[in-house]
């Protein structure tokens, strides 16, 4: 699919072009909820897993084994104003019904059986029956000029470290996760943190810095790349530290690459 945008990033980071000419095909995988019975097959008021965490475009395909009519439906339960906006998979019958659906945005997306069987019994959600779904960005790993750990890269403190990775095409620039997860406007990854230095650990140059002048978040579609300019600082010299980066994709743990500054 072809695509012709060009996107102004402006913030404490500078302002950042991108232009974008192309997107990444992804292939989509999907995840099976079983519906009314636990593990054992035995049926119950369950959700068999009851959390899921899938990547953007991916699909999650709830199927009923129970031996009564049971819903996938959005919400955090009855009360919410918002139950059923943006999935509802109506009732489905007992040990045939089926419903998938595509999950287009990152977050955490919340459901529940909405069944009452009859004046008297308590919906199947108050015996328990609700979950979430976690959409994430599909990381593929950091690009080099960084290795993965268990290796340590070894740079120049003071050095400007080109950060790329890809999410499996263009993700537009609001993608970075704020530092204080309670405050959308503070301060966004990458960070890093001080470390031990591991001893044993194998070791890699940075073969590759960019232009200290440069800032901000790019993209490359020809490539599929997101590019961040990591400025290191100089005092930094003779410290082991860990990079950090989280994306505003509700995910709780960073991906991490090891670092040891040199002068």
């Amino acid at each position: 699919m072809q695509i012709s945008k060009r996107v102004r990033l402006a913030g404490a980071l500078g302002i950042t072009t991108v232009v974008v000419t192309a997107t990444a095909a992804y292939a989509a995988t999907d995840t099976t909820v079983v519906i009314g019975a636990n593990a054992a097959g035995t049926p119950a008021l369950t959700y068999t897993p009851s959390d899921i965490t899938v990547f953007k475009g991916d699909t999650v395909t709830w199927t009923n084994h129970g031996d009564r009519a049971h819903s996938a439906t959005s919400g955090t339960g009855p009360q919410d104003p918002d139950s059923g906006a943006n999935f509802d998979s109506g009732l489905l019958p007992q040990t045939t019904g089926t419903f998938t659906k595509q999950f287009d945005e990152v977050g955490t997306f919340p459901f529940y059986c909405k069944v009452q069987p009859r004046v008297g019994f308590f919906p199947h959600f108050n015996a328990g029956m609700k979950g979430n779904v976690h959409v994430l960005y599909k990381f593929g790993g950091f690009q080099a000029p960084i290795d993965p750990e268990p290796t340590v890269n070894t740079a120049k403190a003071g050095s400007a470290i080109p950060i790329k990775f890809s999410l499996s095409g263009y993700q537009g620039t609001d993608i970075l996760g704020s530092v204080d997860r309670n405050n959308p406007d503070s301060a966004t990854y990458p960070v890093s943190q001080q470390s031990d230095c591991a001893s044993g650990a194998p070791t890699d140059a940075i073969e590759e810095t960019a232009d200290p002048g440069d800032s901000g978040l790019s993209y490359d579609a020809m490539t599929d790349t997101y590019t961040f300019v990591w400025k290191t600082q100089k005092a930094w010299s003779g410290q082991c530290r860990t990079l950090q980066l989280r994306f505003a994709d509700g995910a709780t743990t960073p991906y991490t690459a090891s670092f040891r500054f040199t002068k």
